[in-house]
């Protein structure tokens, strides 16, 4: 999370939806939280608890998403890589992963609270750049001339080519439901290019 007094607003983080770069770019304007949950990650319960009740009604509350396909594929390879490096059991393919997420695993607990999106802004992970701007200038920030990507991984095949029987793509639809219905996502397009 990046929360700034000044400009007045809160964000939170969704993991592998361009955090890393949008976190470098708002830490100018604000303080990061320390690590905590997941890397700074948490959901609108845990921001709301951490900031407390006077910044979360007054302060705007930011966040970005992922087509829900291409966000499993990276968290997958997240997953993977890390206990590729830490001696964890092995995770060879993105069925080893959907086998291990809960149901419940979804963007949605960092956009809604009682049943409606308490976010002032949500951007894409697909149009980050377009979207930072827009966001700079809802926040009253300066407009970025040039955005420092951090972590971008243009190596990878495409998401869909990772999703090789149809069970794995209704699992993300039903655990992703929210997030697809909301803002328009389909299978097989937007994502990683």
């Amino acid at each position: 999370m990046i929360i700034s007094d000044e400009h007045k607003f809160i964000y939170l983080a969704i993991p592998r939806t361009g955090s890393t770069t949008i976190q470098v770019f708002l830490q100018e304007f604000g303080w990061r939280t320390p690590n905590v949950h997941d890397q700074n990650h948490g959901s609108v319960n845990f921001a709301r608890g951490f900031v407390g009740e006077e910044k979360w009604q007054n302060y705007k509350k930011i966040t970005f998403i992922r087509n829900p396909w291409d966000w499993y594929v990276s968290l997958f390879r997240r997953v993977r890589n890390y206990r590729k490096q830490h001696g964890g059991p092995p995770l060879e393919t993105i069925i080893d992963y959907l086998d291990i997420s809960q149901d419940g695993d979804s963007q949605e607990d960092f956009l809604v609270e009682d049943d409606k999106i308490v976010m002032d802004f949500v951007g894409k992970f697909e149009t980050l750049e377009d979207d930072i701007r827009t966001l700079a200038k809802f926040i009253g920030i300066p407009i970025p001339e040039e955005l420092r990507q951090v972590n971008r991984n243009k190596e990878r095949p495409h998401y869909t080519t990772f999703y090789t029987e149809d069970w794995m793509i209704e699992k993300v639809a039903t655990n992703e439901k929210f997030v697809i219905d909301t803002y328009g996502y389909k299978f097989g397009e937007d994502g990683d290019k």
